[in-house]
């Protein structure tokens, strides 16, 4: 695995499987997208 996440104020990082990082930024992506409409935009 190529990806890796920091959690808090650790500073460990912890590898992920590209099926985790997949599902991070999808959720990102949706709370962009919400955000965006209570903004009117």
């Amino acid at each position: 695995c190529k990806h890796r996440i920091k959690l808090g104020d650790s500073s460990n990082y912890y590898y992920i499987s590209p099926f985790c990082r997949y599902r991070i930024t999808s959720v990102c992506n949706f709370f962009t997208y919400i955000r965006y409409i209570q903004q009117g935009l």
